[in-house]
């Protein structure tokens, strides 16, 4: 999951949109996107620490993912 944010212009106006959206793939393979919830009535301080929480749990996920494999090839080694 991840956060878009969306500008769109109507005549002189600007209107921004903030989604937290989904990537997923269709039955044909395609790449597309699905809209879980419309952000845009939060305050932008409520928006950026959503971002910081997707973008941190993204990367606490792959550490711990190194981590573990590391040990887990160091207990392998010392068993054989």
């Amino acid at each position: 999951m991840h956060i878009s944010e969306i500008k769109s212009k109507q005549g002189d106006k600007i209107y921004r949109g903030v989604l937290l959206r989904q990537s997923y793939r269709d039955e044909n393979g395609k790449s597309q996107k699905r809209t879980i919830a419309n952000l845009s009535a939060l305050e932008p301080g409520a928006i950026e620490v959503l971002k910081a929480y997707y973008h941190k749990k993204k990367l606490i996920g792959v550490h711990t993912k190194r981590k573990y494999s590391h040990r887990y090839q160091e207990e392998q080694t010392a068993l054989k």
